[in-house]
């Protein structure tokens, strides 16, 4: 990637995180069954919770738990270069593979991160 492009990809990666911190921040939000987290995280310390979303859905969650240091999977291609870096600003951790491209090293990845995070809190 040239640096021009680079350059290209972290204005629109910043302008996209701000436009998604605008946007979110004059929501109210209603959630059902947060109590079911919040019970699982206190009985189980030391584990995790894994969240799900498809596209649409993969901002509000990044709005909703930032600065948590998540990990979420984003497809190897170019275009996700935009939201792998908007994804940063909110303090999450982009991997990046798909079922078609990237996949089982995404998925080591992210089982390098879990290691890390859990040999951390042990100690």
């Amino acid at each position: 990637m040239k640096w021009m492009e680079k350059l290209l990809y972290r204005i629109i990666g910043f302008i996209t995180w701000f436009l998604v911190l605008s946007v979110f921040g004059t929501y109210k939000v209603l959630m059902f069954g947060r109590e079911i987290e919040e019970n699982f995280m206190r009985e189980n310390p030391g584990k995790g919770v894994l969240l799900a979303s498809w596209h649409r859905g993969l901002f509000f969650f990044c709005y909703f738990y930032r600065n948590l240091k998540y990990i979420v999977m984003l497809s190897a291609s170019k275009d996700a270069d935009l939201f792998a870096r908007a994804i940063k600003l909110f303090g999450w951790i982009p991997v990046r593979g798909s079922s078609s491209r990237r996949g089982s090293e995404a998925l080591h990845e992210m089982q390098d991160f879990f290691e890390k995070v859990l040999h951390f809190m042990k100690s």
